[in-house]
């Protein structure tokens, strides 16, 4: 999991947490959601150590996607140097899992960690 996002007099947001999320608006979405629960922390709490550690709780679902999202990354590369990529990408116009599950890890929908307990089980036909 990334590491501590605050000092005494200071609280890191957007792509200074280091928690770039690929796919999910190049780092942009990560800014504004960041700047909001920094700010919102520190009007709520003030400008203190314990303000700080209040936000670093707070970002955690954030902190823990990243871990995802690297996976996911990771992935990709994998799929695009054996050859599979763009077959996933064919599928997804004829299965509406991995649509779903391309959709999701891209418009950001929702969190890597859902996308990969939900998508990542061989689904049997009915």
């Amino acid at each position: 999991m990334a590491g501590q996002i605050h000092g005494k007099t200071v609280a890191t947001v957007g792509d200074a947490t280091g928690w770039l999320r690929p796919f999910k608006g190049k780092g942009i979405n990560m800014a504004i959601q960041t700047g909001i629960l920094a700010a919102d922390t520190m009007v709520e709490c003030g400008l203190s150590a314990a303000s700080f550690r209040r936000y670093q709780e707070r970002t955690r679902t954030l902190r823990e996607d990243y871990v995802y999202g690297t996976w996911m990354r990771h992935l990709c590369k994998v799929s695009e140097y054996a050859g599979t990529l763009g077959t996933i990408l064919s599928m997804a116009s004829v299965d509406q899992h991995v649509h779903d599950a391309l959709f999701n890890a891209v418009s950001g929908h929702d969190l890597f960690k859902n996308i990969f307990r939900r998508y990542s089980r061989p689904s049997l036909p009915m």
